[in-house]
């Protein structure tokens, strides 16, 4: 699975569906309309943003826990 935004394959998977981009430090999950992107703040809060780095308009923080067990890296 390639990075949606830095286009790296040094990803993995976090969870079903959810993947982590260990180059950019991302969070991301495909879905049928696009792909959700999420930028991790060292507390564990995820803030969903845009391909390009803006924050996505009209969101809320999402609390999710900071998982670093359970990451492997993917090389596909």
């Amino acid at each position: 699975m390639n990075c949606p935004k830095c286009k790296s394959r040094a990803t993995g998977r976090i969870g079903q569906g959810q993947y982590y981009c260990w180059d950019c430090s991302i969070e991301f999950e495909p879905t049928p309309a696009g792909v959700r992107v999420y930028r991790l703040e060292p507390d564990g809060i995820a803030i969903p943003e845009s391909i390009d780095g803006s924050p996505v308009s009209g969101s809320t923080l999402t609390s999710r826990s900071q998982a670093n067990t359970g990451l492997r890296r993917e090389s596909r």
